[in-house]
């Protein structure tokens, strides 16, 4: 009589002891959490350090495909692109992605709805506006900042995804532009990609990155998604 033998007549007839595939599966989902949980940290540990908050803004932090919310076709295309880029991210298919329109037509949340998507997965995102990157830029400046500007521009070039909201918003000077230029060069070469939301048009878009960005951007079959229907953000939905 063997041990899973000897244990079943010891036990009450209605309970049934884990076989010994039972304990090898129950053993691989212990350490597949495991590494989950490990990469989880490694992310929120990117992002803290980067910008004294998680990837994604609290506001943003629920956002997902499953509670957007869709107003007829325009919509669902824009859902089914952003659904498609993450399946080609995951399929190590790596592209950018702009998301144009006005506000309040959804880019924000299709944009965190992909950056929480990765975060869950243990993959590293980090969505900020354009000013807040030059005004932790000029945080680095300071005697005590815990980043030089160097590191601050060699993390934000190494996360899986960087999403950089509100681009042509900005004023549009020397440095930023050298900045963003450096940043996506650097994510470029790397096989890594940038999401870009914005407001403006392809003609307009070139004119406020100039064309070695937005060639970096277009490389690889990149999404490039309208949202061109007028705003609902008064209607209570995300934007």
């Amino acid at each position: 009589m063997n041990v899973m033998e000897r244990l079943q007549r010891t036990m009450p007839s209605h309970v049934k002891p884990m076989s010994r595939e039972d304990i090898d599966a129950y053993g691989r989902r212990q350490v597949a959490e495991f590494h989950r949980k490990n990469r989880e940290d490694y992310r929120n540990s990117v992002a803290q350090n980067l910008l004294g908050r998680s990837g994604v803004r609290k506001i943003h932090q629920q956002c997902s495909f499953e509670n957007y919310q869709v107003h007829g076709a325009a919509q669902e295309k824009a859902v089914a692109n952003a659904r498609a880029w993450l399946s080609r991210f995951y399929a190590d298919d790596m592209c950018c992605f702009v998301f144009a329109g006005s506000t309040g037509t959804g880019k924000n949340h299709l944009a965190s709805a992909i950056a929480n998507d990765l975060n869950h997965n243990g993959r590293s995102s980090v969505l900020m506006t354009v000013n807040e990157l030059m005004i932790r830029l000029r945080d680095t400046y300071r005697a005590d900042s815990p980043v030089s500007e160097r590191e601050l521009i060699e993390r934000l070039s190494s996360v899986d995804l960087l999403i950089l909201d509100e681009v042509g918003v900005q004023r549009g000077n020397d440095n930023e532009a050298l900045t963003l230029n450096t940043i996506v060069d650097n994510r470029s070469a790397d096989g890594l990609p940038t999401g870009i939301l914005t407001n403006l048009n392809y003609s307009e878009l070139v004119k406020q990155l100039g064309e070695r960005v937005m060639d970096r951007l277009k490389s690889n079959q990149a999404h490039w998604v309208e949202f061109n229907w007028p705003s609902y953000r008064s209607q209570g939905s995300a934007a």
